[in-house]
């Protein structure tokens, strides 16, 4: 039987809705958020059948079939622009209706908890931050937006545990970030890995140049602490389309990238660890997720390559040249994203950099990999809301130096070689009666969000 605490909650959300659409009277509603996803995915449907399939466009990109590549490009643009638009709108009703939510919460307490109220004034800082930072969505500094957008939900989490707390009910979930290493934030699970994290140490001080083809003790470093977490929290791992790689022995001039959406940081590490192809290395943005004496140390390796440390390209085509790495894996969207299942554009730095490495000799083979189940409500790995706990990786035919080139001659835009990776990606996301493009809709959203946060 659902307890009193539990039915005044169920009942106060209901009446928080016509709160939240009253106070802000610019918001949609959870209904219309609802009908513009399924138009989002009758338009989706639409265009699949109308357009070429990844495939055969870039046959026609490599025929010089202007008419074909152009119309299919202008119209993919048009509904990455309305995907984009519609999430941008989801995260703005989300964070206003819950700091709604927050505030009638504490209203009708009798007195409002030191620490709940310090989470409530956090959520007003990060939604008037994030407010400032939302116009640079799809440019370089949206890695700004995001790092500032994904303190939200945590923050509205940590509010209704430290509320709980004060009403005498015990804490049920940890809903901040990782905070002793990346993904870990209890002693205990540190001690667990304690060992591979000394090895991942070892390896940044002591191993970081080895000059050894395909060897890269740091990122198989990281991958045996990621295997240990994975073991540890129960995590299924899958890969499939690896037919699609073909042969990666060294040439000294080609260079796979294997280019993965993100859907949620632990889990697409927990199926990068399983990757069966020997020899892969990675290129990111390491001051993200390890502190800065362990990140410079990354920055100095010749096995891999730390975004914005000096000429990444030129750091890149050296291993390839020496013939001693030619497989990196690379997160082309940048960080995960605010925690509503969304999925961002190709950072545009990736393109341009696309084409300087042409320019500068190298034969790229450009893998599009796609993690489509790994999406989760507010990147949670530990309990998540959704249920099983599954980690998919699917490598997608490669686009070639050939197909980059021909497709900037035709569209005149650098960008559209990232936009036909990103469409690489939808191809491969549910589209059903409960999910379009991997998103559940925002009212079984919005249940998710009061079962994680406010009920056991």
């Amino acid at each position: 039987m659902l307890s009193w605490r539990i039915m005044k909650s169920l009942t106060k959300s209901l009446l928080l809705t016509l709160l939240t659409f009253s106070q802000f009277s610019w918001a949609t509603s959870l209904s219309e958020l609802d009908q513009r996803q399924k138009q989002l995915g009758d338009h989706y449907s639409s265009l699949v059948k109308e357009l070429p399939s990844a495939a055969g466009l870039q046959q026609a990109i490599l025929a010089n079939d202007k008419e074909t590549v152009l119309n299919a490009s202008q119209k993919i643009t048009a509904f990455f622009k309305a995907y984009d638009d519609f999430n941008l709108d989801k995260i703005d009703f989300f964070q206003d209706s819950l700091i709604a939510r927050a505030e009638a919460e504490l209203t009708e307490n009798e007195f409002t908890p030191k620490k709940a109220g310090k989470k409530l004034q956090e959520m007003k800082d990060v939604r008037a931050k994030y407010l400032i930072l939302k116009p640079l969505f799809g440019s370089q500094g949206d890695m700004k937006r995001l790092d500032v957008g994904q303190q939200f939900l945590p923050a509205y989490g940590e509010f209704a545990k430290d509320l709980r707390k004060s009403w005498g009910e015990r804490p049920w979930r940890n809903f901040g970030q990782g905070k002793i290493v990346p993904f870990i934030d209890t002693f205990p699970d540190f001690l667990k890995v304690s060992g591979k994290f000394a090895k991942l140490l070892w390896s940044a001080y002591f191993r970081s140049h080895t000059g050894v083809p395909d060897r890269a003790p740091i990122p198989e470093a990281l991958a045996g602490t990621q295997r240990k977490l994975v073991q540890m929290r129960d995590i299924e791992t899958k890969w499939e389309g690896l037919e699609n790689v073909g042969d990666v022995t060294h040439d000294g001039k080609t260079l796979h990238m294997f280019l993965i959406n993100h859907g949620n940081s632990f889990l697409d590490t927990s199926a990068q660890q399983a990757f069966p192809i020997p020899g892969m290395s990675s290129m990111g943005d390491v001051d993200i997720f390890f502190p800065g004496f362990l990140a410079r140390r990354m920055a100095q390796s010749d096995h891999m390559i730390a975004v914005g440390h000096g000429d990444t390209t030129g750091k890149a085509i050296d291993l390839v040249h020496r013939k001693q790495l030619n497989r990196f894996f690379l997160a082309v969207e940048g960080i995960t994203g605010t925690g509503l299942y969304e999925m961002r554009p190709v950072m545009p730095m990736f393109s341009a950099a696309v084409y300087e490495s042409i320019q500068r000799g190298l034969e790229l083979k450009l893998h599009p990999v796609a993690f489509p189940d790994n999406f989760r409500l507010m990147n949670d790995w530990r309990a998540p809301i959704e249920g099983p706990k599954p980690s998919r990786g699917i490598v997608l035919p490669a686009i070639t130096n050939d197909v980059c080139i021909k497709l900037k001659e035709l569209t005149q835009r650098e960008i559209a070689i990232g936009e036909l990776i990103r469409w690489n990606w939808f191809a491969t996301l549910k589209n059903d009666e409960s999910k379009v493009l991997a998103m559940p809709y925002p009212t079984e959203i919005s249940r998710r969000l009061e079962q994680m946060v406010w009920l056991d």
